[in-house]
């Protein structure tokens, strides 16, 4: 492994024109991975190195207290590593790439709110009196107990709503029907008496309006909303981002685990919760 490692370097240093200071970081953090390996009980060259290995590398990796950009370093210099030996068909084509670039590099938790400035968040429209109040907190709603994006949002058509078995199609679900739980109540009571008063044009389809009367834009969403947030003495860093990373933090403190957490999302791979915190989960992963 060691010879395999120099080898790599002088790669980078005579056929990539790396700078030294950019070696003498790849010599560093592969000598760490391979005292990692060492210590495993792994002397193995890299064409032998278990993919199990490697994934316990990463695990390794993520609870370390580094820097997001030091994370990430590292396993562009490892994946750099194990490509270089590939290349070669000295490595056979597997997985090991596959599971570096799947790597959480940001151990910087979301941003998320709790349970009660949610609450002040959806009652922040409340101010108005316009059919706006309606339309802004059934699409506040939405966001948080359904974890849409502003694309599914300004996507959305009539035809995607059943109020009576409350549940909506989400064009980034596969127009899958999920359950809209308490956003149903808010967003009945935008069609009946907020949507009405927005509508200009009677072919018009799209579910939220703006004053015009046509379908609201993305940036119209991400308006909604930073200005409720704003308003709810939230900081002007929310997002919509972070009314999905808060569902997703609530679900986890109430119980779900991350098969459950998947699907209600439409999210693939369990690597997008490794940054949220899992202290208080309840139920142990499937």
């Amino acid at each position: 492994m060691d010879e395999a490692i120099r080898q790599f370097l002088e790669h980078l240093k005579n056929q990539r024109g790396r700078s030294e200071n950019t070696i003498l970081a790849y010599a560093r953090d592969l000598t760490q991975f391979n005292a990692i390996l060492k210590q495993a009980g792994v002397h193995s060259e890299p064409e032998t190195i278990p993919i199990e290995v490697i994934e316990r590398y990463l695990d390794w990796l993520s609870k370390q207290n580094y820097k997001s950009s030091t994370i990430a370093r590292k396993c562009t210099a490892v994946r750099g590593f194990f490509e270089f030996w590939r290349s070669d068909e000295i490595l056979p084509l597997n997985s090991i790439d596959n599971q570096l670039r799947d790597i959480q590099t940001t151990r910087r938790s979301p941003r998320v709110l709790l349970k009660e400035q949610i609450e002040e968040l959806l009652a922040a429209p409340a101010v108005l009196k316009s059919p706006l109040r309606l339309r802004d907190t059934a699409i506040l709603s939405l966001m948080y107990k359904t974890g849409s994006r502003p694309t599914d949002i300004i996507q959305l058509m009539l035809d995607d709503i059943d109020l009576l078995g409350k549940r909506i199609r989400l064009p980034s679900q596969g127009m899958k029907a999920l359950f809209m739980g308490e956003a149903a109540d808010n967003l009945e009571e935008y069609l009946h008496d907020g949507r009405p008063h927005l509508a200009r044009i009677p072919e018009e389809r799209s579910l939220f309006l703006n004053q015009r009367g046509k379908g609201l834009t993305r940036q119209g969403v991400w308006f909604i909303v930073r200005r409720w947030a704003k308003a709810a003495h939230l900081g002007e860093k929310i997002s919509p981002n972070t009314l999905r990373h808060s569902l997703i933090q609530h679900l986890i403190d109430s119980g779900y685990n991350n098969k459950e957490i998947l699907r209600r999302l439409g999210m693939k791979s369990p690597n997008s919760l490794r940054a949220f915190n899992t202290a208080q989960r309840k139920v142990g992963d499937e």
